[in-house]
């Protein structure tokens, strides 16, 4: 087979950076202390190393992985696996990734997506006797579902896609089902961002493990946040990046690459970048981290934990201007509603002044954060008389009325920490 080429150059993985948080190149030049013509050289392509430097800082990318895809100096090795093919199509411009798993004992195989033609493939499967028993999408964009009705008809396998994304054709699934073809699991999570429901299918069985993600991740890159940057940039964290290093990725577009490769190559993903080991066990934490009340401190604890390599996904304040300025600065969501915090994020972290503010966020009537709260982590940095008690405090109040709600200390500032199960 013909070698392909990487998906993305530099001035996309630029690109796609930049339209994520939504800067124009004003700001995103300011931001990064070059000049207008400086940006714009490298726009047209053109490998100015110090400035691709300042904007990857800018822009949260890793700056040698930057300058590795300017300089055209990293491709990802070759990959061959028993009970693994990939197969690549023309549609229209660009190219476009299908495969097959199969079990190498039975025989029996499942389908990932179709490519812009499934002839290809349905040869492959005729020449090693293999039978496709499952076609799974992993998104519903036209060059990856192109020819779904061929290879349904030509094999009889029922075909699948994420609930969030429901096509003719499919029958939906949430995700978190496990598939089974011959002896091999497949697994299934869920990497919107690029699309609203796409859908990582990780096999278990062969003798490595191999995860198909579509679009989620390139080799060198990543899909567009088409949907929500911050969302692909966080579901990728915690649903591919937290995969063994072994781990063979199967992606939408260009060459079969391995997690261990992304890790240190990939430009989207810095924090795995770092010599340090435990500067990098700390930057690696896969939660999703939402902020309430980004005044100055709020905000200035958003930054630091962006900076310090942590997902920051969702803020929110009273003036939803501020919300909106910080959210295009650490590549988040602006939020206009409590609950839509909480759906975004695994640790809420609420920065509030007064009694009235804090009762607002966890007991206000038809939004608050308590809605979906199972399974999230609060910690309120509020400033509080001690007539007010903590969200956790609060709920075991109204659970356990007999027992006597905890005393608070006279002094104001204090943080509180809450799970709720």
């Amino acid at each position: 087979m013909a070698v392909i080429p990487l998906e993305d150059n530099f001035t996309d993985i630029v690109g796609k950076a930049q339209r994520g948080r939504q800067w124009s190149d004003q700001v995103l030049a300011e931001r990064a202390g070059v000049s207008a013509d400086e940006l714009g050289r490298v726009q047209s392509g053109a490998v100015d190393e110090a400035t691709l430097r300042r904007l990857a800082a800018a822009l949260d990318l890793g700056a040698d992985a930057l300058v590795a895809s300017a300089n055209k100096t990293w491709f990802p090795q070759p990959v061959a696996l028993d009970g693994f093919a990939q197969f690549n199509t023309t549609f229209e411009d660009m190219t476009v990734n299908a495969y097959l798993v199969w079990d190498p004992q039975t025989k029996a195989a499942a389908a990932f997506d179709t490519g812009a033609t499934a002839g290809p493939m349905l040869e492959f499967a005729q020449e090693h006797q293999l039978a496709i028993k499952l076609i799974l999408l992993t998104h519903t964009h036209a060059d990856h579902i192109a020819d779904l009705a061929r290879l349904k008809e030509a094999t009889g396998a029922p075909a699948f896609v994420g609930q969030l994304e429901p096509t003719e054709g499919a029958e939906t699934f949430a995700a978190g089902r496990v598939f089974t073809v011959g002896r091999l699991k497949i697994e299934t999570r869920l990497t919107t961002g690029h699309s609203p429901g796409a859908i990582t299918y990780v096999v278990h069985g062969l003798k490595r493990p191999v995860a198909v993600v579509g679009d989620a991740v390139f080799a060198g890159s990543m899909g567009g946040g088409k949907v929500s940057f911050a969302d692909a940039l966080a579901t990728n964290r915690r649903h591919i990046f937290s995969l063994p290093d072994e781990t063979i990725l199967g992606p939408g577009h260009g060459p079969l690459t391995t997690l261990a490769e992304q890790k240190a190559h990939n430009p989207f993903y810095p924090e795995f970048q770092n010599s340090n080991s435990q500067t990098k066990e700390r930057k690696t934490m896969a939660e999703k981290i939402g902020f309430v009340g980004v005044g100055r401190m709020g905000a200035n604890m958003a930054r630091r934990l962006k900076d310090s390599g942590y997902a920051v996904t969702a803020v929110y304040d009273v003036r939803p201007g501020a919300a909106l300025a910080l959210a295009r600065e650490v590549g988040a969501e602006a939020c206009t509603s409590l609950a839509r915090v909480t759906a975004l994020s695994d640790v809420v972290i609420t920065v509030v002044t007064d009694d009235k503010a804090m009762l607002q966020i966890f007991g206000g009537k038809g939004d608050n954060l308590l809605v979906g709260a199972k399974g999230r982590v609060f910690i309120n940095c509020a400033t509080i008389s001690p007539k007010s008690t903590s969200p956790s405090s609060s709920l075991r109040a109204r659970r356990r009325p007999n027992r006597s709600k905890p005393a608070w200390p006279p002094a104001s500032r204090r943080r509180v920490k809450a799970r709720f199960t």
